[in-house]
């Protein structure tokens, strides 16, 4: 499952702006149950009950990884990295979703926990290398023998061997 945006939305940080069925004394526990639901009925979609099911997130999810792992503590995953800048070069080419959340100071305070007043000081180029870094830094730490920092440049035939065996993934599987 790729970047389901179900699931990618309800990770987001609470902002009253974004979430208003939820008061904010409820979201957290609210969020988690709808992020197992949906991750419990994607994981109904599979034909196969014993095949694996692997989740890609959004690059934002990064920052709500303690979510997943405070759900599902044993859960194996993967940072898939590459050089900052040429992220940031792409990003202000064509500017995802979270780059825009520096039109609202308040919104992007919730998602990335910088100050309103340093937002609005931030240049974008400035803003988009300070969310990458919170995205890095948070993979870093969250990083245990359940987790896999890898290079994008990693990803060739050793590499995705790598990421397999990672996985557990046995050659009768690959066949």
């Amino acid at each position: 499952m790729a970047e389901a945006q179900p699931i990618s939305t309800t990770l987001v940080p609470y902002a009253p702006e974004s979430i208003r069925s939820f008061a904010p004394e409820t979201w957290e526990i609210s969020r988690d149950r709808l992020v197992w639901a949906m991750i419990r009925v994607f994981g109904q979609m599979r034909t196969n009950t014993r095949a694996r099911l692997f989740i890609k997130l959004n690059s934002w999810n990064t920052l709500a990884l303690h979510i997943v792992r405070a759900l599902w503590p044993n859960v194996k995953w993967i940072f898939l990295y590459r050089d900052p800048i040429e992220i940031l070069v792409s990003n202000l080419r064509s500017k995802p979703s979270w780059l825009e959340q520096r039109t609202s100071s308040r919104r992007a305070s919730a998602f990335f926990g910088f100050t309103p007043k340093d937002v609005e000081a931030m240049s974008v180029e400035e803003f988009g290398a300070r969310v990458v870094a919170k995205y890095y830094s948070n993979a870093a730490a969250m990083a245990d023998e359940h987790g896999l920092l890898m290079d994008y440049r990693q990803l060739n035939a050793n590499g995705l061997r790598q990421i397999l065996m990672f996985f557990g993934v046995s050659r009768d599987e690959l066949e």
